[in-house]
């Protein structure tokens, strides 16, 4: 019975993050692989090191893995949490070290931060002429359609459950994901669904930034020089000058020169977010669309993060499409907020009734 018992709980975990299509990639194991994960579960494993086990969850989904942690806990399963997420780690941790350069720094968590009211929610936006537009555009059955305008200088979070079609929406834009249908536009001219259909103008006028920085990177590369390729490529800058300004905008972000010294194998998840940010950052794009940036990063580094992008996003009057579960990023980052679910834009705003997530 106790067996069957581990086996159920085992399932909703596995339910829980595969509903997304995240598979088992945030429950590490020492063993690593997914199925590995499970077995050692089924098989009576003592210990499960979770690292960033919320990243890319919505706040029902991650209440409901906590629920299922809490169960396994109160089964003598022990659980080593790892990440930026504090009301999770508040809700399920007995105790806590604070890491700090690779040191012990304390053993209490920060206090929670003060909720303040969202920006206005929105339904949609018309299409412009001015800046990048999405009219009617889906993919089959799974996205869409969806009508949303980016204008000069604008900023919008989009929001919603996991599995609401949000990022695939942010892919469409960049032509990553091909339409099926409808049409994006940047100043009134229709771009091509495929990237590489795209010509350099039209590849810089959307920039996408996903949450895992570490797939988009050359390994063998120091970080500065891939960063300020950006630069030469799309905008001809000449070497040095791309190389000051791409050093002059990580710094921004709190990453150093001996860290843009590093292969990308020397750097952590957060920072490499930071790095993929930087790069879509010099090609000064027309829109820029960061999905799940912050998920890597503390509260602090967070805030920092989003604190410096305005004046970024600045001499291009580049638009910014931040698409997060993190409410308390999206009310720091954003001037109105869009609800997606089932794939459709919501005039619904999210619950109100509790605190945002901190990360």
């Amino acid at each position: 019975a106790e067996r069957l018992q581990r086996r159920g709980l085992v399932a909703a975990l596995v339910r829980n993050v595969a509903e997304v299509g995240l598979g088992l990639g945030g429950l590490l194991l020492v063993a690593g692989t997914s199925p590995a994960t499970a077995s050692a579960l089924v098989t009576g494993a003592r210990l499960l090191v979770l690292d960033e086990p919320t990243s890319g969850l919505d706040p029902a989904t991650a209440a409901g893995l906590a629920r299922n942690l809490r169960a396994l806990a109160a089964g003598g399963t022990g659980i080593l949490l790892l990440g930026h997420d504090l009301p999770f780690a508040r809700e399920l941790a007995t105790g806590v070290l604070v890491l700090e350069r690779g040191r012990p720094a304390g053993t209490a968590l920060p206090a929670p931060a003060p909720f303040d009211p969202p920006p206005a929610f929105i339904p949609s936006g018309a299409p412009s002429r001015e800046g990048v537009s999405a009219r009617d555009v889906a993919v089959r059955r799974r996205t869409g359609p969806i009508t949303m305008a980016f204008p000069p200088a604008g900023r919008t979070a989009l929001i919603g459950p996991s599995g609401a079609g949000k990022t695939t929406f942010g892919r469409l834009l960049a032509g990553l994901t091909p339409a099926t249908s409808g049409e994006i536009t940047w100043n009134g001219e229709r771009l091509p669904r495929r990237i590489e259909r795209r010509n350099a103008a039209q590849r810089r006028a959307v920039q996408y930034v996903h949450q895992n920085g570490a797939d988009s990177f050359e390994a063998h590369r120091p970080m500065l020089g891939q960063l300020a390729a950006a630069g030469r490529l799309l905008r001809g800058l000449p070497r040095d000058a791309a190389g000051e300004e791409a050093r002059a905008i990580a710094h921004r972000f709190g990453l150093d020169d001996g860290m843009l010294g590093r292969l990308p194998s020397g750097l952590s998840g957060g920072q490499l977010q930071r790095c993929a940010l930087v790069r879509a950052l010099m090609a000064r794009p027309a829109l820029l669309v960061c999905d799940e940036v912050t998920s890597g990063l503390d509260a602090a580094t967070r805030d920092r993060v989003l604190d410096a992008l305005p004046g970024l996003l600045a001499p291009a009057r580049t638009a910014l499409l931040l698409i997060t579960h993190d409410l308390a990023a999206a009310r720091r980052a954003s001037c109105a907020i869009a609800v997606l679910d089932g794939g459709r834009l919501s005039p619904a705003a999210p619950e109100r009734g509790g605190a945002p997530p901190e990360r």
